[in-house]
């Protein structure tokens, strides 16, 4: 995935890391009081405040960006879509792992949210399974050649395929840079 975001040619607007900062931020001051603690003296005993915090979390304020709209033109890419049935179990899982009410928990998170989340998480085991799928097959198709030769030849092309390492196609990386070009 990081391989995938990292060649990606996009350019994310500030206001969007700001809004993603601000974000960050809340998550940090939610965690820290949950834990119990005053952020502001957890940040003292760190030795920082929440300017260096914020100005520190940048760069995962944009890769946060960047893998999001990756998944999104993906998602789009391969037209997956979320069943009204898996944003219930969604629901469902969630109010068994926190110990709540379907209901009080739809309060809290949306299902436009809830959606975003489903889509996202199936478009990264896609991505995921996709990379997996071609390393296997990859895998596969030199045991036989590698059985198949006498020792004396494999060994002497063993120093010719370190020069010349194999390039790997892109699994989905095309459609999706290419869908993010044509959102542009």
């Amino acid at each position: 995935m990081k391989q995938a975001v990292e060649n990606m040619t996009v350019e994310v607007p500030d206001a969007m890391v700001e809004q993603m900062l601000d974000g960050m931020m809340r998550e940090f001051h939610y965690n820290i009081s949950s834990q119990g603690m005053d952020p502001n003296q957890y940040l003292q005993m760190m030795g920082m405040d929440a300017a260096a915090l914020r100005e520190g979390s940048r760069m995962t304020a944009l890769a946060r960006i960047q893998t999001g709209l990756l998944l999104d033109a993906v998602a789009e890419a391969e037209g997956l879509v979320v069943e009204e049935a898996e944003i219930e179990a969604e629901y469902a899982r969630l109010a068994e792992q926190y110990q709540q009410e379907i209901e009080l928990l739809k309060k809290g998170i949306s299902a436009a949210d809830l959606t975003e989340d489903i889509k996202r998480r199936r478009t990264a085991e896609l991505i995921y399974g996709s990379a997996e799928a071609k390393k296997a097959e990859g895998e596969k198709k030199e045991s036989p050649k590698k059985k198949a030769k006498p020792k004396d030849e494999a060994a002497e092309e063993v120093a010719p395929a370190e020069k010349a390492p194999a390039k790997k196609a892109p699994a989905k990386k095309a459609a999706a840079k290419k869908a993010t070009e044509e959102k542009e």
